[in-house]
């Protein structure tokens, strides 16, 4: 399985062997490689620590394109 650049907010997912494809509700992790446009989107960010809530930061910027 291997991550793919496809614009700012987008990645391709390719599944190169379909017996090794992650199940349906199986959690991937992987990091966009430029998010300012996406997080300009949210009020909050959620910082998880495995399947917990560690921290919720707020989006100073939210909505700014100054």
């Amino acid at each position: 399985m291997t991550y793919g650049f496809a614009g700012d907010e987008h990645g391709r997912l390719t599944i190169s062997d379909p017996t090794r494809a992650p199940r349906l509700g199986e959690r991937i992790e992987f990091f966009p490689p430029h998010c300012d446009p996406t997080i300009n989107l949210y009020d909050r960010i959620y910082v998880m620590c495995g399947d917990r809530v560690d921290a919720v930061w707020t989006v100073a910027a939210r909505g700014r394109s100054d």
